[in-house]
Parts: structure tokens; sequence; C-alpha cells
């Protein structure tokens, strides 16, 4: 089973000058914050795979006033 490597529809990717046109990047961020308390299961749950306090889980969490049930490992 061979795969073929047409790449006549893949967009082309140019590299960018790094010195001209690029805003300098802010070393201190604003850490999001929680719009309600977690439960104790959701602490446990999030404790477990060690992201308590990852930014992208709490902004999920406020965006989509999501709750935390269970790990899923694929």
């Amino acid at each position: 089973m061979t795969r073929s490597t047409d790449t006549g529809t893949v967009p082309r990717l140019e590299q960018l000058d790094f010195f001209s046109g690029v805003y300098p990047v802010r070393k201190s961020t604003l850490k999001p914050k929680l719009h309600r308390a977690l439960t104790p299961r959701e602490k446990n749950v999030l404790k477990h795979i060690r992201a308590l306090n990852d930014p992208l889980i709490i902004e999920a969490i406020n965006l989509f006033n999501a709750r935390v049930h269970e790990v899923v490992l694929g």
C-alpha cells in the first residue's frame, strides 16, 4: 500500500523574516481566572493529569461553561 505524494494541492509555506515586521512578544501575560469554583472531583481529576493551573483548560471551562468529568487517554 503506497500513498501518493502529490504536492499540487498543498499550500506553499514561506519563511518569514524574523527581524522585520514582528511584534515583540509579551513575556508576562495575565493568567486566566476561573469564573466558578472547581468541585473537589474536578480538582482531583485535573491534579491527576497535572493540569490544575493549565491556562488552556481554564479558558475552555470559562468559554463553554464546561465541567470536568474524567480523563480519557487515547
